[in-house]
């Protein structure tokens, strides 16, 4: 009997340092960074633009900066875009979600440094 209460201890210190020693970078649910020409990520920067240019005309996607993905029903996309306003440009944080049906929506569309993000 002793030997089975040793072994399941074993075997619970065992698991438990699994937990202790892996990865806390990494969020589960939370954003994770994609490549800028990942084609998901340049759907979605396209959709984010083109749907800001509704409400300011002549606005253009100028560069992804940055490009992050979190998986939820559907995805969200964190995008940093540098878009251009004539002859200006302008540095964006555009949230773009992707529902399970494939439809686009434009979650937020905030003027952002980012650099300083």
């Amino acid at each position: 009997m002793r030997k089975y209460v040793v072994a399941g201890i074993f075997t619970v210190a065992f698991i438990l340092s699994g937990f202790l020693i892996a990865p806390t970078h990494a969020q589960l649910g939370g954003y994770r960074s994609i490549e800028v020409d990942d084609a998901t990520a340049v759907a979605a920067a396209n959709f984010a633009v083109s749907k800001e240019e509704e409400t300011t005309e002549g606005i253009e996607l100028a560069e992804i900066l940055k490009a992050e993905r979190q998986s939820v029903a559907g995805a969200n996309y964190r995008l940093c875009l540098r878009v251009k306003l004539g002859e200006d440009t302008q540095e964006v944080q555009a949230i773009v979600n992707l529902n399970l049906q494939g439809v686009y929506s434009l979650t937020s569309w905030t003027p952002k440094d980012c650099d300083g993000s």
